[in-house]
């Protein structure tokens, strides 16, 4: 077995058969195809049961995706593990590049793409790595100088020779931004450390979190060509849908687990490490003015105010004001009026 696939899902019986046609129509003869249902209460034990045994199907009671990938991860018996979310679809010859890159760049642990990002058949974003980052952004920056496509694989498969392709390590880089979109990944599964998990609280870090650490001794490889439809919607199960105050707690967590608990890193990266710290708590506390929860808001002015980094007059207005009773209603007012002018 060369590649092992895993499909996350929960009630979407209907895209989820359009993800895994994508996978069957990938030119890859030693392929397993694993759907991990996290508790789906629709149709698609059916749906994926007209597949046979093309596909190995597997229902775990609702645990959350970072268990239904771990799950996953565990069954895998392929030389490489890709992941596809159940909303996400897959160009042809993705695997067949990625493969061959794995292949010829053997210090890698994994290989991700760039991506299109579907709103609808009239509107199809490509490039859609650019749009987690400024217009502008010029990934050198983060990943270092790229090479050529042509530089490493004779046969591209249908991808343009010059195509950049960037080898590089993304922990120091995913302290700030992230950069994967799983349903373009492809691990190579003898890299992948014993202890490593998607953690099973945090649906919204868990990936972020995953590529960090897998690359924190190693580096991945980014193809900057589109392999994979990011389907963007506003489903009911949409981990975008929560809310930014919970989103924001989870990037702290996921920075004081990983990070802050990583000594080396730490004491070589403090200040960095703790601007970032101080930004997020900052956030988090305007955030909990504005929601009327100041007892919280005060408490992360506390955090924030015992981290040894300077502080912009911005960041001490907003840990000051969560002292005073009535900010929640000052801010409100504030946000209100900016939105007039």
């Amino acid at each position: 077995m060369i590649v092992s696939v895993v499909i996350p899902t929960y009630c979407r019986s209907a895209l989820l058969c359009e993800a895994i046609e994508s996978v069957l129509g990938q030119n890859i003869d030693r392929l397993e195809l694993l759907v991990i249902d996290d508790g789906s209460t629709d149709d698609t034990r059916e749906r994926v049961r007209r597949f046979g045994d093309k596909v190995r199907y597997i229902f775990q009671e609702n645990q959350g995706l970072g268990t239904a990938r771990n799950l996953g991860f565990s069954l895998a018996k392929g030389k490489y593990v890709a992941l596809l979310d159940d909303d996400d679809w897959w160009m042809p010859r993705k695997l067949e590049i990625q493969i061959a890159l794995l292949e010829n760049l053997p210090d890698t642990c994994g290989v991700f793409t760039n991506f299109s990002v579907f709103r609808s058949p009239e509107e199809i974003i490509s490039d859609g790595i650019r749009t987690w980052f400024d217009p502008n952004i010029n990934l050198s920056t983060y990943l270092g100088s790229p090479l050529k496509l042509r530089d490493i694989l004779d046969h591209r498969f249908g991808y343009e020779p010059d195509t950049d392709v960037y080898v590089s390590p993304i922990y120091d880089q995913s302290l700030e931004q992230y950069f994967v979109l799983p349903s373009t990944s492809l691990i190579r599964r003898s890299s992948i450390p014993a202890d490593l998990e998607f953690p099973k609280h945090d649906p919204i870090c868990g990936d972020w979190e995953f590529f960090a650490r897998l690359s924190r001794d190693s580096s991945l490889c980014f193809l900057d060509a589109d392999t994979t439809f990011n389907r963007s919607h506003n489903d009911s199960h949409r981990l975008t849908r929560t809310k930014m105050i919970s989103q924001i707690e989870l990037r702290i967590d996921f920075l004081e687990r990983v990070y802050l608990a990583d000594n080396e890193y730490y004491s070589a990266n403090r200040t960095k490490v703790d601007k970032t710290h101080l930004a997020r708590l900052t956030e988090l506390c305007k955030l909990q003015i504005l929601a009327s929860d100041l007892a919280a808001a005060r408490e992360t002015a506390a955090k924030a105010r015992l981290l040894d980094v300077a502080k912009t007059p911005k960041q001490l207005l907003v840990l000051s004001a969560a002292a005073f009773p009535g900010a929640d209603r000052a801010a409100r007012q504030l946000r209100k009026l900016k939105r007039m002018l």
